[in-house]
Order: structure tokens, then sequence, then C-alpha cells
């Protein structure tokens, strides 16, 4: 192996498929990063068994070859070099790095252990989507799942695509969010993917900035891919395991009927919430008094040691009066989320479910219960 790059997008190269990695006692090869020419490329490739990563480079290589390197060691150095070019070179178990003024070598480790990573079948259907708006929609979603050892399918989050749209939805049974983009192409089929938690938020770091991402759309693993500005080629592939299992049948959770619907100011809500969550106790219980008449929302929280706390909020309400409690963390995460200057609360009645949406729009619902009072 012999070739040169520049530094610079090495160290890109490197932060990516460093979220693929993992401490392993048992298999130590998961710890280390796997580096191959290939044609104009250097190729980086990382796996933690659960998600898969390979990175392309643009590289002038001079012999081919592959090896592993262990990755911190190699991470710690190259983020240190200044130099713009650098040249990579395997002498027998060693990789010599040099630069201008520097010179430093790093023993390689054996490469037939690494663990194979799949690639997309070209046959199988796709979808080509901006990188900024799937992943903006995916934050949307991507906290709101919690682990479970006896329900899995809630640790992750539920990709469902269909011939004109993407449903992106989590729940932990507490609440439920639903994001739903539409697609300029249409899809021949329609697809389920319950993705990890971890993979989820993967996708948010690293394609985030890109202009175009395709989806390979495969009942084995996610694929998802995207590709250089200036030519035609891969640039990043991510490989992930999908989560078995059934999840819930969120179209029959949400309500399509509501005694109440309150209009409001998503800053001046979550700036009232926040001071109302300084005096919740345990379960984050904050109390809502809902007058129709009077066109004015009461919060109120009351805590044996702290003290208690009432505010209210001039409003448009259509319905009728309620008393009703949540809590207030899962409020706070809403109005985040939606993160639009107005939002509509609207409510089944003081036991059933609530939903909070932006007022303009109905491509993201957040679902969530009132806590039972006695």
């Amino acid at each position: 192996m012999l070739l040169s790059l520049l530094t610079n997008n090495l160290k890109e190269g490197i932060k990516i498929v460093e979220k693929g990695l993992t401490k392993s006692p048992v298999l130590p090869v998961l710890e280390n990063i796997f580096l191959k020419t290939e044609d104009n490329f250097l190729v980086l490739k990382t796996t933690n068994l659960e998600i898969g990563l390979i990175h392309w480079i643009l590289s002038k290589n001079e012999e081919k070859g592959e090896i592993c390197l262990p990755s911190n060691i190699f991470a710690n150095l190259i983020d240190s070099i200044k130099d713009e070019i650098i040249t990579l070179k395997k002498e027998k178990s060693n990789l010599l790095i040099k630069g201008k003024n520097f010179e430093a070598k790093i023993i390689t480790q054996e490469t037939k252990d690494f663990p194979i990573i799949p690639l997309p079948k070209k046959t199988e259907e796709t979808l080509k989507i901006k990188g900024s708006l799937f992943c903006n929609a995916l934050s949307q979603v991507v906290q709101i799942p919690s682990y479970s050892s006896t329900r899995p399918e809630l640790s992750g989050v539920l990709l469902n695509f269909q011939k004109d749209k993407i449903e992106i939805v989590g729940t932990d049974s507490f609440r439920l969010a639903k994001k739903t983009i539409l697609k300029e192409n249409r899809l021949l089929n329609d697809y389920q993917f319950i993705i990890p938690q971890k993979t989820a938020r993967e996708i948010i770091n690293i394609f985030s900035k890109e202009e175009k991402i395709i989806f390979y759309l495969s009942s084995e693993n996610l694929f998802l891919e995207s590709f250089f500005q200036d030519i035609d080629h891969s640039k990043t592939l991510l490989v992930s395991r999908l989560i078995e299992g059934e999840f819930p049948d969120y179209k029959d959770i949400i309500p399509q009927k509501f005694q109440t619907k309150i209009f409001l100011k998503s800053e001046e809500f979550l700036s009232q919430i926040k001071s109302a969550n300084i005096f919740t106790g345990r379960e984050n219980e904050i109390s809502f008094n809902i007058k129709e008449k009077e066109k004015k929302m009461e919060i109120l929280t009351k805590n044996d040691k702290l003290g208690e706390y009432k505010s209210f909020i001039n409003c448009q309400i259509e319905g009728s009066d309620l008393k009703i409690t949540f809590n207030s963390k899962f409020l706070i995460d809403g109005i985040l989320n939606i993160n639009q200057p107005e939002l509509v609360f609207q409510l089944t009645n003081d036991e059933g479910p609530a939903v909070l949406k932006p007022k303009e729009s109905d491509d993201y619902l957040y679902i969530l219960m009132p806590v039972k009072t006695f």
C-alpha cells in the first residue's frame, strides 16, 4: 500500500467512521479502522456489528493494499497533523505516515478477522431524498423511544415508506411522535423498517448536510448512501441491522375528535411550562384549568417541600372547559420538537390522549397521555 491524500479529507473520514467503533474485549478487531485502496480512493471501514460504516476518500494510489489500524492512535495522530498532504505506506507490519517534516509508524493488525460489511443489491428499489429534509424530520422523533428488553420494537424508530410519503414514528408507550414527509418520486411498493435509536442518531450526525441520500429498500438491513457532489461516486454508506418485531398500530392511537382545542404561542407556552416545572415533584406533574368563556388557560403546580406555582395564558379556546394534568418534561419535548411559532393543543378528555401539533400543518403530531390524579 502506497498513497497520498489531503489530510483534512482523512480527518473528516475518520470522524465519520469512528461512529461505528466499539470497545470489545471479545472481538478487539471491532476497535480497528480498516483501510483499503480502491481505484482512486482510500476506503475506511468500521463496524460494531449493529452499524457498519464505509467512507470513500479521493487519493493518489501508487500501490494497492489493505490494513487494520488501532482507531485511537490513528485518529489522534491524524487529528494532530497540520500538513496539507500526507503519504501512507505499508512496510511489513507497519503503516508509515509521512509529512514534510515528520514520520510516524503505527503497528498494523490482521485484516482477515475484520467482519464483512454487507452491501446493497443494485436490484433493490431505491429512494432519493434530500439529506437535510430527512434528518430534520428524524430529529423530531429520535428521542422518543426508550429501551425495552421485553418490547424491543419500542427501542427503535419506525420508517414507514409509502408510495407517496414517508412516516417516521417513535413511541415509548406513554407518548408518540409522527413526522410525515411528502415525496416527489413514488415507490412501487410500501416498506416498513424499525431501526435502532442509535442508528437514527448516527444518520442525523452523518447525513444532515448531504444534498442527496439514497435508501436501498431491503428487508435484511437498512442501507443509506451519500454521494460526492462533483463526481458520481459513493461517499458514505451506512449499514444497520433492523429490529425485529411488530411496531404498534399507531394510526389507531391518534385521536380524530377533540373536546377542546387551545391555540398557543409556542415561546410563551414553553416559558410557562419551564417555570412551573421548577416546582414539580417526582412525577413532573403540571395541571391545567382551561376556561373557554374567559379565553384563559391556568397552569398550576404544587410541591409540599418546595412551594407552588400558578400562572395563566390568554389564548383562543374552542370547545368546553377542562381540568387535566400532564408530565411537564413530555410537554417540553413536544413543544421543542414542533419548533414553530404557534401550535395547537388538542384534548379529547381528562383521561384520553392529547395532541400537540403546529398550527399551520398536520405533518408533525405529538401524542401524549395525561397523568392520572387521585
